[in-house]
């Protein structure tokens, strides 16, 4: 099926595509906007960019069991879309796939994705329950970003890398599991995650970036492991902690990293780690050993 093929066909309802298909082109069922189901062949292969855009009628969607890739803002703002089931064949999920389908509640991603791009389920507010990959190997920045209604992810022990904004401002996240396999926790990954109250920041960690858990009012366990080297400015402020033990192998603590932390009453710093402007309130006692 040809780019562009039925886009703007406002008044097309049903479809049944032929088992020979093997590709549906870029933009081919945009904006068809009272399209309320699609039958994919199991011949197909690829999904294109925007493919189904704005198809704000559509309900679920079955994926054929030899795609591999669904390109870049497929299933973008399909605002009624509760249902996705996707294949075992999958390998990538593009960029912003599944951005803004407001009414997904739950997602199965399958063991053969390796990778989930940028603000692939960006604003997906009632996605409740997400269960990835085991072989994952990065969550791309701003994935589950704004996913209001997640409550609890456990990220698998393939995962290196989580990415800038990953789960900023999922306001419901209350469970966080991260895997001894990650090395980076990207800036603003848990931004304003206000109902997050504890995390173990498993060791092979070497950096927390700029912001990571600033704002997540609730926190008032962090444990730190043996490998972290940095904590970026911002990382906690505004949390609740009340004390926290800095490993000996960092070496810097950014400017503001613990500021607004008013219930931090004490704080466990090597001597010979660089603390940053404001890092900690005026009111932290400051134990260097």
């Amino acid at each position: 099926i040809g780019d562009s093929a039925f886009s703007f066909h406002e008044n097309l309802t049903n479809v049944t595509i032929l088992g020979s298909v093997t590709e549906i082109g870029d933009y081919a069922f945009c904006c068809c906007t009272s399209l309320e189901n699609i039958q994919l062949p199991e011949s197909l292969l690829k999904i294109g960019i925007y493919a189904f855009q704005n198809c704000k009628n559509l309900k679920s969607i079955i994926i054929p069991n030899r795609v591999t890739e669904i390109w870049k803002c497929a299933f973008y703002d399909c605002k009624s879309l509760e249902e996705v089931k996707l294949p075992e064949s999958l390998l990538k999920i593009g960029e912003s796939t599944f951005d803004h389908c407001k009414n997904l509640k739950s997602i199965i991603i399958p063991n053969s994705v390796t990778e989930i791009r940028d603000s692939a389920f960006y604003s997906c507010g009632s996605l409740k329950e997400v269960q990835l990959s085991e072989s994952l190997l990065k969550i791309g920045t701003g994935t589950f970003l704004d996913c209001t209604a997640l409550e609890k992810i456990i990220v698998p022990n393939s995962v290196t890398e989580i990415g800038d904004h990953a789960f900023s401002n999922c306001g419901s996240l209350k469970e966080v599991r991260l895997p001894e396999s990650l090395l980076k926790i990207g800036k603003s990954t848990f931004y304003n995650c206000e109902n997050l109250k504890s995390i173990i920041i498993s060791n092979g960690v070497t950096e927390i970036r700029d912001s990571a858990f600033y704002g997540c009012k609730s926190l008032k366990e962090v444990q730190l492991p043996e490998s972290l080297n940095t904590i970026g400015e911002s990382a906690f402020s505004g949390t609740a902690l009340k004390k926290i033990i800095i490993p000996n192998s960092v070496t810097e603590i950014g400017d503001y990293a613990f500021y607004c932390c008013k219930s931090l009453v004490e704080a466990r710093v090597s001597k010979t780690a660089k603390i940053g402007k404001n890092a900690f309130p005026t009111t932290t006692k400051i134990i260097r050993y």
